[in-house]
């Protein structure tokens, strides 16, 4: 979803600067940071989720296996990388 929002924003704006007629140029920046929102959202609903069941289990005495929660890393990595995407279609 991150990906794809940025990807619609950014042709909204190459479409502009071409010289093409484009009257939903900020329509198409708007869509873009919709779905860059949700995909920032649903990633970090995953990521609460993931750290709460985890203590759950860890709880119950069952702890981690890994030595570093990678999935929750990653989460945090993609979640910054959604934030930066959606500054770089507003500029």
């Amino acid at each position: 979803m991150i990906g794809f929002g940025i990807g619609i924003g950014k042709a909204g704006d190459v479409l502009y600067d071409s010289g093409y007629d484009v009257d939903s140029r900020y329509g198409l920046q708007i869509i873009g940071i919709a779905f860059i929102t949700l995909g920032v959202l649903g990633l970090f609903g995953a990521l609460v989720q993931d750290v709460r069941i985890s203590k759950r289990l860890s709880n119950a005495g069952y702890g981690r296996v890994e030595p570093t929660p990678l999935g929750q890393v990653m989460g945090i990595l993609v979640l910054v990388v959604g934030i930066l995407g959606a500054i770089v279609i507003f500029l």
